[in-house]
């Protein structure tokens, strides 16, 4: 029975600068390479996939390794795979294609793959019954833009390549998708290329055969044509004698047929496997993981079985990834870093260094109780570790619990004694307290506050209020009578008459201003009793009776003005306070504070 051989490559950055940096290809590479190696996704062996990437992705590995697997070590009734991220080209001189590798200068295509060369010497010659060459490129310098048709018109740069592999081979694909070009950036989704990512996608369910289970080119052909844009359009390239089988029983049969485009058919859906696709580009470059070759050796013989080899690669992921959000974090952009700390945590939900890292950015923010909520959860994960109870204590005494928050900057002095901004922290804390302790001690001693709460208006208070008012007018009519008898103003007439103004006056303005209008309608109503008994005097026959009384008494006349002033001030002052007491009471909020 026939193997599956993969050579899966992926370059960022070049080191000749006319190839701009990439974002996705390694991190597409690498999730190609898992999913193939992956037990719960194509099952191949580990030791059959090679992956390489940045630095490690010159011309002359790469050559190596496709002569080795194509030619070399393969068998009649295996099938290859060969996966190739980033930049391609089309010579200005020669119009033959190239795939641009890291070493690879714009102006020497002899530092690039040639791809007429490698489909006759390589393709061509190779014994293999199935080649698929998945070309996911960059399309870079101005030959390819002139002579396209189409964005993901392959046909400039694969021309001279079809050319050289005849009819009666076995079959021979290219699957190729433009991830851009000089006028297009790449497009991306969860940290992956798009065309990656909806394969992937395609890979864990979608694209299966509902019967046997398996994936077939067609069939994952069918799903990426009828769920991605014009840019990254597949195109199917080349002939094919047996159906290409990723995952199952490789096929033995099939009726032949060529490929310049397939039709797009089928309706989009949704993934549904397990596998989770990387979430964010890992940053560097410059190193090459999986199963890396070496020329004489080319296979991996490290027996480490798929999910341990997929275990590695999340976790060097996951690792760079929280070095991004770190610096991030350093940098204070802390949108970003909180982004990526969750991604991490996508990868391991209890990755203790992410989650404090997410749980001091919630700090930072003002979330108190989100970020005590994830330190609650790395105190029964790393119980001794001091700077998760340094972070839970400055949460909880954000939160006001000043006693656990000393208790728990106190366990991390235990645990790390030398780290002098727990310290810090614990004189911050113990500031807070005494500063309460303080506060608390000062109110005792003052008693109740002269700023509580105004008692709502009820009947007894407006009864009282209605007695005091009248107890003023009392006290000002025995004013003016023993200013009647006696003739003259003396020192007992006006201290009644001037109690029974200030009472009249201070009753109108407290009770409007803490009880609002009702008592402006009682100070108004008996201002208007006092103003009737002023304005009595306009009374034509009252007036000859009081001229009379003058004539026939002229000492009655002091104290009448006297009468007659204070029961205009009577009249006039208590509903001028009571109006100025309803207006301040509402500035200040008197009354909504007591409801």
């Amino acid at each position: 029975m026939g193997r599956r051989l993969g050579l899966i490559v992926g370059i960022n950055n070049y080191q000749d600068t006319t190839f701009q940096s990439l974002q996705f290809a390694e991190n597409d590479a690498r999730a190609l390479a898992q999913w193939l190696v992956n037990a719960q996704g194509g099952k191949w062996s580990p030791a059959d996939v090679q992956h390489v990437q940045g630095i490690h992705a010159t011309r002359e590995l790469l050559e190596s390794l496709l002569m080795h697997h194509c030619i070399t070590t393969v068998a009649p009734d295996d099938m290859i795979l060969l996966y190739f991220a980033g930049h391609a080209f089309i010579d200005e001189r020669t119009g033959d294609g190239y795939l641009a590798c890291n070493n690879t200068l714009y102006r020497d295509s002899s530092t690039a793959l040639h791809l007429p060369s490698l489909a006759r010497h390589i393709l061509a010659r190779s014994r293999a019954a199935q080649i698929l060459v998945i070309l996911d490129c960059v399309q870079t310098g101005p030959v390819w833009h002139m002579r396209r048709s189409t964005p993901t018109d392959y046909q400039p740069l694969l021309a001279s390549a079809l050319t050289q592999i005849p009819g009666q081979q076995n079959s021979r694909l290219f699957l190729c998708s433009a991830r851009g070009d000089a006028q297009r950036a790449e497009q991306g989704e969860r940290g992956l290329g798009l065309f990656m990512y909806r394969s992937i996608l395609g890979l864990c369910g979608p694209a299966s055969d509902p019967a046997s289970g398996t994936i077939t080119l067609r069939s994952l052909y069918t799903f990426l044509s009828s769920s991605l844009g014009a840019q990254h359009m597949p195109s199917l390239l080349g002939h094919e004698r047996t159906p290409i089988t990723l995952t199952g029983e490789l096929a033995t049969s099939f009726a032949p047929q060529s490929f310049s485009q397939l039709p797009q058919t089928g309706p989009f859906m949704t993934a549904t496997g397990p596998y989770t696709a990387p979430t964010a580009s890992t940053g560097s470059s410059q190193t090459a993981t999986a199963t890396m070759a070496q020329q004489t050796a080319p296979r991996n013989t490290s027996g480490l079985t798929s999910a341990a080899i997929v275990g590695q690669h999340l976790q060097q992921q996951s690792a760079a990834i929280l070095e991004q959000a770190q610096q991030a974090a350093r940098m204070q952009d802390f949108y970003r870093a909180f982004t990526l700390a969750n991604q991490v945590l996508q990868i391991n939900p209890q990755e203790t260094a992410a989650l404090l890292l997410k749980g001091q950015l919630l700090g930072t923010q003002g979330q108190f109780q989100e970020a005590l909520a994830i330190v609650e959860q790395l105190v029964q994960l790393e119980p001794q570790n001091a700077s998760v109870w340094s972070l839970r204590a400055v949460l909880l005494n954000n939160l006001g619990q000043h006693q656990p928050a000393f208790s728990a900057i106190q366990r991390a002095i235990e645990l790390d004694g030398n780290n002098s901004e727990y310290y810090t922290i614990k004189n911050t804390i113990m500031t807070t307290m005494a500063t309460m302790q303080a506060s608390g001690s000062m109110k005792a001693q003052q008693g109740p506050s002269v700023s509580a709460t105004p008692p709502k208006e009820n009947s007894r208070s407006f009864l009282l209020g209605l007695l005091v008012q009248v107890g003023g007018l009392v006290l000002g009519a025995i004013g003016v009578s023993l200013l009647l008898f006696s003739h003259l103003p003396t020192l007992l007439d006006l201290l009644f008459l001037s109690l029974g103004l200030s009472l009249l006056c201070v009753n109108a303005a407290r009770g409007a201003y803490r009880y609002g209008f009702s008592r402006v309608v009682l100070t108004t109503l008996l201002s208007l009793i006092t103003g009737a008994l002023v304005g009595s005097v306009l009374y034509k026959p009252l007036q000859t009776r009081i001229f009379a009384a003058i004539g026939n008494h002229p000492n009655l006349f002091v104290p009448l003005i006297f009468t007659g002033a204070w029961l205009l001030l009577a009249a006039a002052l208590p509903f001028l306070l009571g109006l100025g007491g309803l207006l301040v009471g509402s500035i200040y909020g008197v009354r909504k504070r007591r409801t």
